[in-house]
């Protein structure tokens, strides 16, 4: 037996005389996952002559976020929902869907605040593909008892076709950070980095003087390769990173760039400040132990710093210079900082 597509059935079921097929073309059509989420709300508001319609998928195992949002405000995109106590985790984690009529006199936790805001009755689905859940739809109106098992078989037919486009896109999510991250360490690889400092390249003031960059290179990792092997070498650099992260500031643009070779963007700051951040990351990492085929392996870092001038006109201009601060911190014996200045023209 033939089946209908979602969309064929969703027409047939609509108890609208014209069913908006710009719905299906807009999301089709959709490049990132907050199009689709913002497409979605609106056209469901729309369909169902609702007043309001949220998109809340998985942000943990406790709590569902608001991605997208049309209509009445009483449950903010700001406000996270518990998937305890609340009809949106009941039917996340049933995987079914329902139907409130009476939100005034329902104790779920979101009913109650649909209720507070003149929000009587509401109906929620999951938005299920591919045997998994991704979160919930639900939709809103100011009369009791609004929604009925057509509305539901309506829902159920779109939401299908909706959670199909959305595991699309988190799956290029997931592939574009995939190819963003470096596998050995877990931080930002070098395509990463040049990517977020496009801007700056076309910009140059865009990257003003509350910023600094920093260069870090582990002092003689080839005869530490060479001494406990490259498996050795991996362990070092995975503690580094690990130590590095966290003690940088959230603000701060972190990357592995080459081999041993690491860049700290820094936002927000003065070029004292940036100092003393550096010298704050190179006596940590000085006093770092790596256990390795018991053994305690240690490192030291060299960290060449540089500040944006007036005459850059390209982002790399401020990299070649933290360069050539980080090779004179090799030359004066390493294990330092050392700041770029005229005087290395």
């Amino acid at each position: 037996m033939k089946h209908d597509s979602p969309q064929r059935e969703a027409t047939k079921l609509v108890k609208h005389a014209y069913f908006p097929l710009e719905f299906f073309d807009e999301l089709s059509q959709a490049k990132t996952l907050g199009d689709i989420l913002h497409s979605t709300s609106y056209w469901i508001k729309e369909i169902f002559q609702s007043d309001r319609v949220s998109v809340a998928l998985k942000q943990d195992t406790q709590f569902l976020s608001l991605f997208a949002l049309s209509g009445n405000e009483a449950i903010p995109l700001e406000r996270p929902i518990p998937i305890d106590n609340t009809l949106v985790g009941q039917v996340f984690i049933d995987e079914k869907l329902a139907i409130c009529n009476d939100t005034s006199n329902e104790s779920l936790l979101d009913c109650q605040w649909l209720s507070e805001g003149g929000l009587l009755s509401c109906m929620d689905a999951p938005l299920i593909s591919d045997g998994k859940c991704f979160g919930t739809i639900n939709i809103g109106h100011h009369d009791k008892d609004h929604f009925n098992e057509q509305d539901a078989r309506v829902l159920s037919s779109l939401v299908s076709w909706i959670a199909a486009q959305i595991r699309v896109q988190k799956q290029m999510i997931e592939m574009e950070n995939l190819a963003n991250i470096d596998p050995l360490t877990g931080v930002l690889n070098r395509r990463a980095f040049i990517e977020a400092t496009q801007l700056i390249n076309s910009k140059p003031r865009a990257f003003d003087k509350n910023h600094a960059l920093l260069i870090i290179d582990i002092d003689l990792f080839k005869d530490l390769n060479d001494q406990h092997g490259h498996l050795a070498g991996d362990e070092v650099l995975i503690a580094l990173s690990k130590r590095i992260q966290n003690i940088k500031r959230k603000q701060d643009l972190f990357a592995r760039i080459g081999g041993e070779e690491f860049v700290l963007l820094l936002s927000d700051t003065t070029l004292n400040d940036a100092i003393a951040l550096a010298e704050k990351h190179r006596a940590a990492i000085e006093k770092m132990i790596v256990q390795f085929n018991n053994k305690e392996l240690t490192s030291t870092v060299s960290i060449g710093i540089s500040a944006p001038k007036e005459t850059d006109n390209r982002f790399q201009d401020v990299m070649s210079r933290a360069d050539a601060a980080l090779y004179k911190a090799k030359n004066l014996g390493r294990n330092q900082v050392c700041c770029w200045d005229d005087e290395m023209l």
